[in-house]
């Protein structure tokens, strides 16, 4: 199990889940949140990979908006043959192609599928966004040992004014053998309006359809039942 990056208004906190990407509120704030497998190799347990480039419809995007961050996360079980540090291409509705630079969220140990170790990493791809469409993503390293990916896009829908959006992430990187991870830690933030309600995602990979049972994730104080998806990102 490979357990990752937290969202959320109240939220658990690892000691490896300790970079923080993102802190800011703004009337009208929302996020998009796209994922897909990637690993030819879960195929032999039971998930269905897709290859690279992944294509990820946007069409949430308002008639009004502004885009303030995107961000795409993924994880590398890696090798000799795997490069230090990933680059991600990103080519937008507008057809335009850019390759970007990412950041190592962390590395940890194997998972045992006789690779060294694990490596995430974070791409910054705001200035590549141009609007609903489709957007077509790639890395430099293999379909075999790149879990997935997830689009995040965080923007300001500039028509709304009813409500404020406080928006806070962090990442890192966490692998283990166990199954059940556990810490916690109390972040509280100041409601804005009424009514008030609170979001949280996260993102764990190698979570293996062949096991079977559902993996259980708990966010926000609830408990939440989801398939194996091998690249979760709920």
């Amino acid at each position: 199990l490979l357990l990752l990056f937290f969202l959320a208004s109240s939220y658990t906190l690892f000691s490896q889940i300790d970079n923080k990407v993102y802190d800011d509120a703004a009337y009208g704030l929302k996020f998009i949140h796209k994922s897909s497998i990637i690993a030819s190799r879960s195929l032999g347990v039971g998930n269905s990979p897709q290859a690279m480039p992944i294509t990820f419809n946007v069409s949430e995007l308002p008639s009004s908006y502004r885009i303030l961050k995107a961000i795409v996360w993924s994880t590398v079980s890696y090798v000799d043959t795997i490069p230090a540090n990933a680059t991600f291409t990103i080519i937008n509705p507008s057809n335009d192609t850019n390759t970007v630079s990412s950041v190592m969220t962390g590395q940890q140990r194997d998972k045992c599928w006789g690779e060294i170790g694990t490596r995430g990493y974070r791409a910054d791809v705001t200035n590549f966004i141009r609007g609903n469409g489709n957007y077509k993503i790639s890395t430099n390293t293999t379909d075999y040992w790149t879990d997935g990916f997830t689009l995040f896009i965080i923007y300001r829908d500039l028509s709304t004014t009813t409500f404020i959006g406080h928006l806070i992430i962090y990442d890192g990187l966490i692998t283990t053998e166990y199954p059940v991870l556990s810490d916690s830690i109390s972040y509280y933030v100041e409601p804005y309006s009424s009514p008030k309600n609170a979001n949280a995602f996260l993102i764990a990979s190698d979570i293996q359809a062949s096991q079977g049972v559902n993996v259980i994730f708990n966010m926000n104080g609830s408990l939440n039942y989801y398939s194996r998806a091998f690249w979760n990102s709920e």
